[in-house]
């Protein structure tokens, strides 16, 4: 098992990392009840989870607000222990003071209706349990509840008497706090990948065949200082057309992109954009991850996976992530951050190796274009 498909959602840490807007939306929010926990979950991971095992972190002590947030598919029975080691890392990591843990799905369907029945998966909350426990992380509370829609019956593992019906998520007051902050909630996590993926097949091809005759009508040590500064100016040029939302690229802003990024100091100067470049860098990202065929589309998705883990989208990063390794699996730079992921890096220090990156190759594409 290379990876656990981990996702992570960073709490707000004030050391410079920009995060997720919801999570500072929640540490202001008072979540009172277990009932107000289970239905703020969709808000804190942006879609409704199914057959997931969910973490919550808990930070501080009286009161407790609650961190870094964790979300992984139910693994099989032999991965247990894997995952329950990947996922202490990221906990230790963020000084987690204590955890909740989550099930949702992972059965028939049939939500307990007796207090002899008892809710699914109990052996992975019990080795999550042992696992946390050796690095002084408690679970102050295991629960498990078949969806997060309206009406569902959520139960405990620990009390047949604790259990209950979840209210409307779309009406507590972190779904409130969200919307204010333009956090969208989406009802699964397959409508943000479908959001990545191109239907146009024949588009694909097409320009896969074009970047293959640039390949190789491209002659030997071409590049010139000259063309990758050229290169990089029209990656700024068409971030700056993208300011509206996602653009429409043809193919030769395709060809062109994809030429760009192919080479490494201009990706790498597009690691980190200014605060008013940051949103159209980004719809860049997601247009050119749509419209490029592969291996060439690793350069653009990793730059989004970048751009939405800096500031704490981990569902978005995961996926982008996803495409990029699915389009060129031997990419060095979409394999580092899968690493930082895996190792439970915090946004703000991976910011300032991006930043230390970044301002790196812009230094050298600088000095190269002087006289």
């Amino acid at each position: 098992m290379e990876h656990i498909g981990l996702e992570m959602f960073a709490d707000n840490d004030n050391r410079g990392g920009m995060t997720t807007p919801i999570q500072p939306v929640a540490s202001s929010v008072q979540i009172a009840g277990t009932e107000e926990l289970l239905a703020a979950v969709p808000h804190l991971l942006g879609f409704h989870p199914h057959d997931s095992l969910v973490v919550i972190g808990l930070q501080g002590n009286d009161p407790m607000t609650i961190g870094l947030t964790l979300r992984v598919d139910l693994p099989p029975p032999e991965h247990h222990d894997a995952v329950a080691e990947q996922l202490a890392i990221p906990l230790a990591k963020h000084e987690t003071a204590g955890v909740v843990l989550l099930i949702v799905g992972g059965s028939d369907g049939a939500p307990p209706g007796a207090p002899s029945e008892q809710p699914p998966h109990r052996a992975l909350t019990t080795r999550l349990e042992l696992t946390f426990a050796r690095i002084g992380i408690p679970v102050v509370h295991r629960l498990w509840l078949p969806d997060t829609e309206r009406g569902a019956r959520w139960s405990c593992y620990d009390d047949s008497d604790c259990r209950g019906t979840l209210p409307d998520p779309s009406t507590t007051p972190l779904a409130a706090a969200s919307v204010v902050a333009g956090a969208v909630t989406v009802p699964r996590r397959a409508d943000l990948v479908a959001g990545l993926m191109t239907a146009d097949g024949p588009a694909l091809a097409r320009r896969a065949r074009l970047l293959e005759t640039a390949s190789r009508d491209r002659e030997p040590g071409g590049d010139t200082t000259a063309l990758t500064t050229a290169r990089f100016a029209a990656v700024r040029a068409a971030i700056d057309r993208s300011v509206d939302g996602l653009p429409t690229l043809t193919d030769d802003d395709v060809l062109a992109l994809s030429d760009a990024l192919s080479d490494h100091r201009v990706r790498d100067a597009c690691l980190i954009q200014e605060q008013d470049k940051a949103a159209a860098a980004e719809h860049l990202w997601t247009a050119l991850t749509r419209a490029t065929p592969a291996p060439e589309r690793a350069e653009a998705a990793c730059l989004l996976a970048f751009a939405a883990y800096l500031r704490g989208d981990g569902v978005l990063a995961g996926i982008a992530l996803e495409q990029a390794e699915e389009a060129d699996a031997g990419h060095r730079l979409t394999s580092l951050l899968r690493n930082s992921l895996l190792f439970g890096l915090p946004p703000y220090q991976l910011r300032a190796a991006c930043v230390q990156a970044a301002e790196l190759a812009r230094q050298q594409l600088s000095e190269e274009a002087q006289p």
